[in-house]
Protein backbone atom coordinates (compact mmCIF):
# COMPACT_ATOMS: atom_id res chain seq x y z
CA UNK A 1 0.00 0.00 0.00
CA UNK A 2 2.45 2.00 0.72
CA UNK A 3 4.59 1.93 -2.20
CA UNK A 4 1.71 2.14 -3.91
CA UNK A 5 1.06 5.38 -2.41
CA UNK A 6 4.39 6.73 -3.32
CA UNK A 7 4.24 5.34 -7.25
CA UNK A 8 1.19 7.50 -7.58
CA UNK A 9 2.55 10.25 -5.78
CA UNK A 10 5.59 10.02 -8.62
CA UNK A 11 3.22 9.47 -11.33
CA UNK A 12 1.36 12.53 -10.59
CA UNK A 13 4.77 14.48 -9.76
CA UNK A 14 5.93 13.88 -13.17
CA UNK A 15 2.96 14.49 -14.93
CA UNK A 16 2.78 17.30 -13.01
CA UNK A 17 6.07 18.80 -14.09
CA UNK A 18 5.63 17.24 -17.74
CA UNK A 19 2.68 19.41 -18.46
CA UNK A 20 4.16 22.66 -17.36
CA UNK A 21 7.40 21.88 -19.41
CA UNK A 22 5.05 20.71 -22.36
CA UNK A 23 3.16 24.19 -21.96
CA UNK A 24 6.34 26.35 -21.44
CA UNK A 25 8.32 25.25 -24.30
CA UNK A 26 4.66 25.87 -26.48
CA UNK A 27 4.31 29.04 -25.11
CA UNK A 28 7.86 29.80 -25.73
CA UNK A 29 7.51 28.79 -29.24
CA UNK A 30 4.35 30.14 -30.45
CA UNK A 31 4.27 33.21 -27.84
CA UNK A 32 2.36 35.38 -30.49
CA UNK A 33 -0.34 32.85 -31.36
CA UNK A 34 -1.24 32.68 -27.81
CA UNK A 35 -1.74 36.14 -27.34
CA UNK A 36 -3.80 36.57 -30.37
CA UNK A 37 -6.00 33.91 -29.09
CA UNK A 38 -6.38 35.21 -25.99
CA UNK A 39 -6.95 38.42 -27.83
CA UNK A 40 -9.59 37.36 -29.55
CA UNK A 41 -11.38 35.43 -26.66
CA UNK A 42 -11.38 38.47 -24.83
CA UNK A 43 -12.87 40.44 -27.71
CA UNK A 44 -15.57 37.91 -28.42
CA UNK A 45 -16.76 36.80 -24.94
CA UNK A 46 -15.44 39.63 -22.92
CA UNK A 47 -17.74 42.53 -21.06
CA UNK A 48 -19.21 43.90 -24.01
CA UNK A 49 -21.74 45.65 -21.75
CA UNK A 50 -18.88 47.55 -19.70
CA UNK A 51 -17.64 48.69 -23.64
CA UNK A 52 -20.71 50.60 -24.49
CA UNK A 53 -19.60 54.07 -24.78
CA UNK A 54 -23.08 56.04 -24.15
CA UNK A 55 -24.14 52.74 -21.98
CA UNK A 56 -26.32 49.40 -23.40
CA UNK A 57 -29.06 50.09 -25.65
CA UNK A 58 -32.13 49.95 -24.66
CA UNK A 59 -31.81 50.52 -21.01
CA UNK A 60 -32.95 53.91 -19.89
CA UNK A 61 -31.17 55.46 -17.15
CA UNK A 62 -33.72 55.80 -14.42
CA UNK A 63 -33.48 57.88 -10.99
CA UNK A 64 -31.35 55.56 -8.77
CA UNK A 65 -28.11 53.20 -9.53
CA UNK A 66 -25.18 53.76 -11.51
CA UNK A 67 -25.93 55.61 -14.22
CA UNK A 68 -27.65 58.10 -12.59
CA UNK A 69 -25.22 58.80 -10.12
CA UNK A 70 -22.66 58.84 -13.00
CA UNK A 71 -24.61 61.48 -15.42
CA UNK A 72 -25.13 63.64 -12.18
CA UNK A 73 -20.89 63.86 -11.29
CA UNK A 74 -20.35 64.39 -15.14
CA UNK A 75 -22.86 67.01 -14.92
CA UNK A 76 -21.34 68.92 -11.91
CA UNK A 77 -18.08 68.43 -13.54
CA UNK A 78 -19.15 70.29 -17.00
CA UNK A 79 -21.10 72.94 -14.71
CA UNK A 80 -18.11 73.49 -12.96
CA UNK A 81 -16.04 73.59 -15.83
CA UNK A 82 -17.89 76.22 -17.86
CA UNK A 83 -18.29 78.33 -14.98
CA UNK A 84 -15.97 79.85 -12.89
CA UNK A 85 -13.54 77.36 -11.86
CA UNK A 86 -13.27 76.69 -15.79
CA UNK A 87 -12.08 80.50 -16.05
CA UNK A 88 -9.72 80.10 -13.70
CA UNK A 89 -8.12 77.09 -15.36
CA UNK A 90 -8.00 78.86 -18.25
CA UNK A 91 -6.25 82.01 -16.91
CA UNK A 92 -3.84 79.74 -15.14
CA UNK A 93 -3.01 78.30 -18.12
CA UNK A 94 -3.04 80.73 -20.20
CA UNK A 95 -0.52 82.61 -18.10
CA UNK A 96 1.85 79.69 -17.03
CA UNK A 97 1.70 79.26 -21.50
CA UNK A 98 3.13 82.95 -21.31
CA UNK A 99 5.71 82.12 -18.79
CA UNK A 100 6.95 78.84 -19.81
CA UNK A 101 7.38 80.65 -23.16
CA UNK A 102 9.24 83.66 -22.31
CA UNK A 103 11.25 81.15 -20.62
CA UNK A 104 12.37 79.01 -23.51
CA UNK A 105 10.71 75.85 -22.73
CA UNK A 106 8.27 75.59 -25.73
CA UNK A 107 6.79 72.30 -25.14
CA UNK A 108 5.43 73.10 -21.75
CA UNK A 109 3.84 76.35 -23.26
CA UNK A 110 2.58 73.98 -25.69
CA UNK A 111 0.74 71.64 -23.26
CA UNK A 112 -0.50 74.71 -21.08
CA UNK A 113 -1.70 76.50 -24.38
CA UNK A 114 -3.56 73.00 -25.08
CA UNK A 115 -5.24 72.77 -21.24
CA UNK A 116 -6.72 76.42 -21.78
CA UNK A 117 -8.03 75.57 -25.06
CA UNK A 118 -9.36 72.71 -24.15
CA UNK A 119 -11.42 73.83 -21.33
CA UNK A 120 -13.05 76.17 -23.26
CA UNK A 121 -14.08 73.38 -25.61
CA UNK A 122 -14.83 70.71 -23.28
CA UNK A 123 -18.73 70.48 -23.93
CA UNK A 124 -18.54 70.83 -27.75
CA UNK A 125 -15.89 67.62 -27.80
CA UNK A 126 -18.21 65.89 -25.19
CA UNK A 127 -21.14 66.43 -27.25
CA UNK A 128 -19.50 65.56 -30.38
CA UNK A 129 -18.64 62.09 -28.92
CA UNK A 130 -21.62 61.83 -26.79
CA UNK A 131 -24.55 63.47 -28.46
CA UNK A 132 -27.36 62.02 -26.55
CA UNK A 133 -25.68 62.29 -23.11
CA UNK A 134 -24.42 65.62 -23.16
CA UNK A 135 -26.87 68.44 -23.94
CA UNK A 136 -27.70 70.70 -21.80
CA UNK A 137 -31.26 69.89 -21.54
CA UNK A 138 -30.13 66.45 -20.03
CA UNK A 139 -28.26 67.95 -17.34
CA UNK A 140 -30.69 70.67 -16.52
CA UNK A 141 -33.38 67.50 -15.69
CA UNK A 142 -30.15 66.00 -14.03
CA UNK A 143 -29.23 68.74 -11.63
CA UNK A 144 -32.93 69.74 -10.78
Amino acid sequence: MKNLMKNAKAKISNMCINTYCNTKNFINKNGNLCLFIMGVVLLTVGLTSVSYAQGVPGIIISSSGWNYRMMMVICRVFEWLEGGFGALIMIAAGLLAIVTAAMGAYKAAMSCLIIAVGVFILRAFATLFFPTVMDNASCADFLN
